[in-house]
């Protein structure tokens, strides 16, 4: 248990760190080298990019509540939401699929914000996706701590 605890602090540690990168970058403290030379009206609608931060936390918020979740039902507990419920009763590839919906909806549902004029509307939706999934990650693990105590 505080293998995990300690894996999750550093896991959020650099992360933190990427966040305050990103942050120096976005605030023009970048080197010149560093800057992109074509606008994003230029670009392509299905060209590949590199997942951006926000991107990257999102899953491993999936990713931790996935983790949780799993350990949750090993020790005989159950899922209360209805719609993740069917996917949760047929073990980790359930899960799995579950995980991929919930990483697929926020994309869209970003995609379609930024597409349709609302770039702030859509940082928002992402960060509180991801505030979501901490959450409930968070809230797996001191149930299992108080309910299943070593």
């Amino acid at each position: 248990m505080k293998s995990l605890f300690a894996t999750l602090a550093l896991f959020f540690l650099f992360f933190g760190h990427f966040l305050f990168a990103q942050q120096m970058i976005a605030s023009g403290a970048a080197p010149a080298a560093a800057t992109h030379s074509s606008s994003s009206s230029e670009r392509k609608k299905w060209e590949l990019r590199r997942p951006s931060t926000s991107e990257w936390l999102l899953a491993a918020a999936i990713a931790a509540d996935a983790v949780t979740t799993q350990r949750d039902f090993a020790e005989g507990s159950h899922e209360l939401d209805p719609f993740a419920k069917p996917f949760l009763n047929h073990g980790i590839g359930g899960q799995a699929a579950f995980s991929a919906l919930q990483f697929g909806e926020t994309l869209v549902i970003r995609h379609l914000l930024t597409s349709h004029g609302h770039p702030k509307a859509a940082r928002w939706a992402m960060r509180l996706m991801i505030l979501n999934e901490t959450g409930n990650s968070a809230r797996n693990l001191v149930v299992y701590r108080w309910s299943y105590p070593r």
